[in-house]
C-alpha cells in the first residue's frame, strides 16, 4: 500500500509540473495578444456592450503583470522538480496526518453519539429538518440587487473573467465559483443560484451545535442548533446568494478545529486550518476578522495550557499555519491582482478610512443596526432571557467551560484592535459570523440558569431542553414566516415585482424603446431581462435614439418618477405627460413618449 501510495504521489508531482510548465507558456502567449482583440472579447462581458474600464493603458499594467507571472510559474515548476523526492514525502507524511486525523474525527463523533440518548438525536435530527425545510420556504423568492448583479456580472461568466474581475467589492469570488459550477449543471434559475448559501446556510445548524458542544455543553449545543435554524438574518443570507453565510460557516469549522490543534502536533489538521482560512478570504476579505479572533483564541489558550505538547511546538506550529494561509491568500488571488490590482481588494471605497469622530460616531449607529438585525423576529422576552443568558455565561465561565481563555476576550481584543486601525463602518450583515457565537455563549448561560433552578431535577434536564430547543425552533421560524421580515427586507437591494414586470414588458415592448430604471432595480431587471430572452440593451441604449420611454418606479424603494427621470438625464419638456400603464405592489410602470416635433 505504501508503494502504491508513493507511486500515486510521484504521478500526482510530474502532473503538476506539467501543468503548471503548460500554464506559464499559455500565459506568457496570452501577454503578447493584440490589445484590439481582448478588447473585443472584453466588451462582451459588459452589458453595455463597451467595457469602459478597460483601456489600453490598464491593458498594459496587466500584461507586465501576467509575464512576471508567466516567470514565476515556470521558475516554480523547475524548482518543484529538483525537490521533487522531498516534496513527494512531505505529501506522504501529509497522507498519513490525514488518516490519523480522521479516525480522531471519527472517534469524537462514535463516542459523543454511542454516550447520547436517542431522544438527544432524533430532537437535533428534526432541528435540521426543520432548518431545510424553513429555508426551502423562502429559496424562491424574487431575485435581489447584490445576487442579481453578482450572478450577471460574474458568476455567469466564464472561470478566467469571473474570478478575476474585482471592479466591485460585489464579487464574493469563492460563493462565485460555486454559484458558477451549480448553474453550469443545473441551469439558469434563482434557486439555483442561491443553492451554494442555502447549503452553506443549512450546514451551519449542525456546525453550530458541534461548536457550542465542543465548547460548552450538548444542552447549549442542541438550543443553539434550534435558534440558529430560525434566526431570521441567517435564514435570510441563507437564501440570497450572498457570501456572508459562507463566512459564518467558515467562522465555525475553524473555531471548532482551533480547539482540536491546542493540542495537537497533527500536520493535516494544521493545514486545513490554513485551506479553510484562505477559502474564507477567498469569500470575502472580511475573513480577516473571524480569522483574528480564532487565532488569537488559538493563542491564547497554547500559552495559557499546553498540557500534552510544549507550547513552543504548538507556537511553531500555529506560525507555520499562518504562513500557509497567508501564501495560500495570495496564490488564489493572483488573478485579481494581474487584472484589477491589489487596490481593489483592500483599497475600495467600501474599505476607506474614516476620521476618527466621523468613526465613532457612525460606529455606535452601526452596533444599534446590528443588534436589531439579529434580534428581527425575536420577542422582547427571549431577547431579554438571552442577554442574561450571554452575561451569565461570561460570569460563570469556569463553571460552564474546561477552557480557560473565554470566547469573547479575543473576540473584543482582535475586533477593536483591526477596528482601530481601519476605522471603516461595516454593514450590519459583515457581523452575521458572530451571530452564532453570541448564541453559544447566551445558549450555555441559559443552560447555568435552568440548572441553578432545578438543582433536583438533573435527571429531567436532557427531556426538557430537547422540548424547549425544538419549541424554540419551530416557534420562531413560523414568526419569520409569518411576519415576513425576510421578504420585505431592504438588505442587499431588493425590487420583488422585477419578474412580473419583465413578464409584461416582453409582450409589450417595440423597437425604439428605452426602458428607464435605477438602482436597485436595475440590476434584477437585468438578470430577469436576460432569463426571459429580453435585449438588456433596452436598459442602456442611447437615450437620444428611443422615440419611447418606460419608466420603471421602485416606491419600496423611495424612488420617484421625477428623480428617476433627473438621474437618467431627461427632462420632461418634449415629452408627453406621464401616463401609468400598470401598478404592482412595490412599483408603478410609466409610458413617457417624445413628441413628433423633437424627432430627428
Amino acid at each position: 500500500m505504501v508503494i502504491t501510495r508513493y507511486k500515486c504521489i510521484r504521478v500526482f508531482i510530474m502532473l503538476t509540473i506539467v501543468f503548471l510548465f503548460a500554464l506559464g507558456v499559455a500565459l506568457f502567449v496570452t501577454s503578447y495578444l493584440p490589445f484590439e482583440l481582448v478588447k473585443i472579447k472584453i466588451d462582451t462581458f459588459s452589458s453595455s456592450g463597451n467595457a469602459t474600464l478597460f483601456t489600453e493603458s490598464t491593458f498594459k499594467q496587466i500584461v507586465v503583470k501576467l509575464r512576471i507571472v508567466t516567470e514565476a510559474l515556470l521558475l516554480f515548476a523547475v524548482v518543484l522538480y529538483r525537490i521533487r523526492q522531498n516534496v513527494q514525502q512531505y505529501i506522504s507524511d501529509m497522507v498519513s496526518s490525514c488518516l490519523s486525523f480522521s479516525k480522531d474525527l471519527m472517534h469524537y463523533f462514535n463516542e459523543t453519539g454511542i454516550r447520547e440518548d436517542t431522544v438527544h438525536h432524533c430532537a437535533l435530527f428534526m432541528i435540521l429538518l426543520l432548518a431545510i425545510v424553513v429555508r426551502l420556504f423562502f429559496l424562491f423568492q424574487p431575485m435581489r440587487y447584490d445576487e442579481a448583479a453578482t450572478f450577471t456580472h460574474y458568476a455567469s461568466k466564464p472561470l478566467y473573467f469571473g474570478l478575476s474581475n474585482y471592479s466591485f467589492p460585489n464579487n464574493h469570488l469563492f460563493h462565485t465559483f460555486l454559484v458558477h459550477i451549480t448553474c453550469m449543471f443545473l441551469g439558469n434559475q434563482p434557486w439555483v443560484i442561491r443553492l451554494p448559501a442555502f447549503f452553506a446556510g443549512v450546514l451551519l445548524v449542525p456546525a453550530s451545535y458541534v461548536t457550542t458542544r465542543i465548547f460548552y455543553n450538548k444542552y447549549a449545543a442542541l438550543l443553539t442548533a434550534g435558534f440558529v435554524t430560525s434566526s431570521s438574518p441567517l435564514i435570510e443570507y441563507s437564501t440570497n446568494a450572498r457570501g456572508y453565510i459562507m463566512i459564518c460557516l467558515q467562522f465555525l469549522l475553524i473555531l471548532s478545529l482551533a480547539r482540536y490543534l491546542m493540542e495537537s502536533e497533527n500536520s493535516f489538521a494544521w493545514l486545513l486550518f490554513a485551506i479553510l482560512s484562505s477559502l474564507g478570504f477567498f469569500t470575502i476579505p472580511i475573513m480577516l476578522y473571524p480569522f483574528g479572533i480564532a487565532v488569537l483564541w488559538l493563542f491564547l489558550s497554547i500559552l495559557s495550557g499546553g498540557k500534552k505538547l510544549s507550547r513552543s511546538l504548538l507556537l511553531k506550529k500555529l506560525f507555520g499555519s499562518l504562513l500557509m494561509t497567508i501564501l495560500l491568500t495570495f496564490v488564489i488571488y493572483t488573478p485579481v491582482f494581474i487584472t484589477s490590482g491589489l487596490e481593489s481588494v483592500i483599497g475600495n471605497k467600501f474599505v476607506a478610512t474614516h476620521s476618527w469622530s466621523f468613526f465613532v460616531t457612525q460606529f455606535s449607529f452601526s452596533l444599534h443596526s446590528v443588534w436589531d438585525q439579529w434580534n428581527r423576529d425575536v420577542p422582547l422576552g427571549l431577547r431579554i432571557l438571552f442577554i442574561i443568558g450571554f452575561f451569565i455565561s461570561l460570569a460563570f465561565h469556569k463553571r460552564l467551560t474546561i477552557h480557560c481563555v473565554p470566547l469573547i476576550l479575543p473576540t473584543l481584543i482582535w475586533l477593536a484592535a483591526v477596528l482601530a486601525v481601519q476605522r471603516v463602518i461595516p454593514y450590519s450583515r459583515v457581523w452575521l459570523f458572530l451571530l452564532p457565537l453570541y448564541i453559544g455563549v447566551s445558549s450555555s448561560g441559559v443552560r447555568y440558569i435552568f440548572e441553578a433552578i432545578e438543582l433536583k431535577m438533573k435527571s429531567r434536564t436532557s427531556v426538557v431542553f430537547v422540548i424547549v430547543s425544538l419549541a424554540l425552533s419551530l416557534f420562531l421560524s413560523m414568526n419569520a414566516i409569518r411576519i415576513k421580515s425576510i421578504l420585505y427586507s431592504q438588505e442587499t437591494g431588493t425590487f420583488r415585482d422585477a419578474e412580473e414586470i419583465t413578464i409584461f414588458l416582453k409582450g409589450y415592448l417595440k423597437g425604439g424603446d428605452r426602458v428607464l430604471t435605477a438602482g436597485p432595480s436595475d440590476a434584477p431587471l437585468e438578470y430577469y431581462f436576460n432569463l426571459y430572452g429580453i435585449p438588456v440593451k433596452l436598459l442602456y441604449s442611447n437615450l437620444d435614439s428611443s422615440n419611447r420611454f418606460l419608466a420603471i418606479v421602485n416606491e419600496s424603494g423611495n424612488q420617484t418618477l421625477a428623480g428617476l427621470l433627473k438621474e437618467a438625464g431627461l427632462s420632461l419638456n418634449g415629452l408627453s405627460v406621464p401616463i401609468i400603464i400598470k401598478r404592482y405592489g412595490s412599483a408603478s410602470l410609466y409610458e413617457i413618449k417624445r413628441d413628433s416635433s423633437n424627432l430627428s
